[in-house]
């Protein structure tokens, strides 16, 4: 069986309005300006792929100025060390916090040297792919 998890999003530039949609995947963080990451509250949904007459919910919010998201492959938060204890949630969370305020670029590149620090050379067994976006308004 072939089966895909799929984060679905589409952004309003203009108004900041975030449609999205959830089959599986991991929930992306969601920083408020100033505020602490926080797993975006996603709508139930089965993998892509498993039923053919499977149906989706969509969610909205709105992204105001300084609002950033991370979305991210369960590679990243099951990402094993040489123990094989996973890197986790919280060390994600930890990661991104630690630079929120910083530009996407450096928020992708600190959660890739994290996760690398903690594998500690242990073998990668999933993808590890990051997306962040920063809404200016």
């Amino acid at each position: 069986m072939m089966f895909v998890t799929v984060f679905c999003a589409v952004l309003n530039f203009r108004t900041g309005n975030l449609v999205y949609s959830n089959a599986g995947h991991n929930p992306p963080l969601i920083r408020r300006a100033g505020g602490q990451p926080a797993e975006l509250p996603v709508p139930k949904g089965l993998i892509l792929g498993t039923i053919e007459e499977a149906r989706y919910t969509t969610a909205s919010l709105t992204l105001h100025a300084g609002d950033t998201l991370v979305l991210y492959t369960d590679g990243v938060t099951e990402a094993m060390n040489p123990s094989q204890d996973l890197y986790s949630l919280s060390r994600l969370r930890n990661a991104v916090a630690e630079v929120s305020d910083q530009p996407p670029k450096t928020i992708v590149d600190t959660i890739f040297q994290s996760v690398s620090a903690y594998a500690a050379g242990a073998p990668q067994s999933d993808d590890i792919t990051v997306l962040t976006l920063h809404y200016h308004g």
